[in-house]
């Protein structure tokens, strides 16, 4: 395993969700640190993780999410470009993914990552990775 990619929904389970899914997720996002596996992610992530505290208008919590994102991540936050644009252009031509979930995966992509970290099972149709659900 090179790498993996982080979407936003095993992040919310992490920060947000009852015990059996924020433990889950724990788990295994432990285990792939342990196993010295990086983690990566994009600023679509950020974008998805962050409406909760902006709808709330709780400056607070903003802080806290992104500190925690970037303590967790490897590096960077992919910033997505016409390049990935085209590509999950692509990916939606032939998996007809909504365009937030062909971004994601080209993002992956782009990282180097071959796993993806998700929880939509929908996702499991792409071929060029290989999806793991935060529920299983």
């Amino acid at each position: 395993m090179k790498a993996v990619f982080v979407d936003t929904a095993p992040l919310i389970y992490l920060m947000e969700s009852a015990r059996p899914q924020r433990d889950a997720v724990r788990v295994r996002l432990a285990a792939w640190i342990d196993a010295g596996v990086p983690l990566h992610s994009s600023v679509l992530t950020l974008t998805e993780l962050l409406v909760p505290a902006k709808r709330a208008g709780d400056a607070s919590l903003t802080h806290q999410y992104k500190s925690a994102l970037r303590d967790l991540l490897s590096g960077p936050l992919l910033v997505i470009d016409e390049y990935q644009a085209e590509w999950a252009a692509e990916l939606r031509a032939r998996y007809a993914f909504q365009t937030p979930d062909a971004l994601q995966l080209v993002s992956a992509l782009t990282m180097g990552c071959d796993i993806f970290f998700t929880n939509d099972r929908a996702l499991q149709k792409c071929r060029e990775l290989q999806v793991i659900l935060a529920d299983e």
